[in-house]
């Protein structure tokens, strides 16, 4: 698990008020590609990259004899990044700022994952807020997770008064905030096993995901984009806008150059002997952008059993739900989740089918309590 931290010291003054204490950034936990699972990933991306973390912050100053309070940006879209690619970096911003310990001033920040510019270049995604709300544009539907250019985006939101302690960690009684990331894109992930003959390898050409049965079903589109919109507090809608699914009649979702994945005969079930050891094999993985629209479709298979010819299957009934606010939203993807399609094959010619669609919590990891799970 990832947190980013803002370890203090040092003095200063502004607006008539005795500041101390300069806000220095870090991370106390990050990985492989784009997909950011704990610190040491994070580290890596962020110095393979050149980028960090961005952070937007506010300071706002309430008057003793009442009336509008007084606000000031202090973090614009600031850029955080480590000093080398270590267990626990230097992390550098500039220019310093500085916290105020006027018991009348309160702070708020946003953070997100990873850097990006303010304005659009290329179609590329960027970041804006105003008033006092953070919003990333142009984050593309699908992401293959296997790719450096893929973004794993993330956010963090801290609010509370330095000069009461709100920041002090009470293990420690070190001044520091602690961002608490969270993803606000889902997992697709797609894995498959064999049943019947061991000796007969499995090989998959490709994947597709269409419509299913149902001629009225709309899927997310493979150029589609949309925005989220996230709050520096507790007010105000927080969750993506533009991701609507579309009239597309397929997507491709694996489509290898050359010869396919072969099935290991590690991921073999022997059903004589159910309580034999097998391991399902990920056949792909997706960033996707939380949506509706994932009921009854349809999933095309492309594959050869035993080197023989390329045969299609179409597997109906791939529903995608969650539960929110204990409720079940069928057909509904959700952030921070990750859903898992696995396929059964069997090479004694029965084909392949839908075995289970599973849905967890993207990252889970027990945490000690210098590190705080995102």
């Amino acid at each position: 698990a990832t947190a980013s931290i803002l370890w203090l010291d040092s003095c200063c003054k502004h607006h008539n008020v005795v500041q101390e204490d300069a806000i220095d950034m870090g991370v106390s936990e990050t990985g492989t590609k784009a997909v950011v699972n704990d610190k040491a990933s994070l580290i890596q991306q962020a110095v393979s990259t050149g980028t960090g973390f961005g952070v937007f912050g506010y300071k706002t100053v309430r008057k003793e004899q009442g009336g509008a309070p007084d606000l000031y940006q202090i973090f614009d879209n600031v850029q955080v990044s480590p000093a080398s690619n270590t267990e626990n970096p230097d992390w550098t911003y500039s220019p310093k700022r500085y916290w105020d310990k006027n018991p009348l001033a309160s702070y708020q920040y946003i953070a997100y994952w990873p850097h990006l510019g303010t304005t659009s270049v290329n179609g590329a995604a960027y970041a804006t807020q105003q008033d006092k709300v953070l919003t990333i544009h142009d984050i593309p539907f699908w992401q293959d997770a296997s790719l450096d250019a893929s973004a794993d985006y993330m956010t963090a939101v801290r609010t509370g008064n330095y000069s009461q302690g709100d920041f002090t960690d009470p293990n420690t009684n070190v001044t520091k905030v602690n961002f608490t990331f969270s993803h606000i894109l889902a997992k697709f992930v797609i894995k498959a096993y064999y049943i019947g003959v061991k000796q007969t390898p499995v090989t998959i050409k490709g994947l597709r995901l269409n419509k299913g049965a149902v001629a009225s079903n709309r899927i997310l589109s493979s150029t589609g984009k949309a925005s989220y919109s996230q709050p520096f507090g507790t007010e105000g809608n927080t969750g993506f806008t533009g991701n609507t699914p579309d009239s597309e009649t397929y997507h491709i979702l694996y489509a290898p150059a050359q010869t396919g994945l072969t099935l290991p005969q590690t991921a073999f079930d022997d059903e004589v002997e159910p309580d034999g050891d097998y391991t399902s094999q990920e056949i792909w993985a997706w960033l996707m952008v939380p949506a509706s629209g994932w009921q009854n479709l349809g999933l095309s298979v492309d594959y050869s059993i035993g080197g023989g010819s390329t045969a299609t299957t179409n597997v109906n009934g791939l529903t995608l739900s969650t539960t929110i606010n204990n409720a079940l939203q069928a057909g509904v993807t959700d952030s921070g989740k990750s859903y898992i399609v696995t396929l059964k094959f069997d090479t004694s010619g029965g084909g392949v089918e839908l075995q289970s669609v599973l849905v967890k919590d993207w990252v889970t990891q027990e945490i000690s309590t210098s590190v705080y799970n995102w």
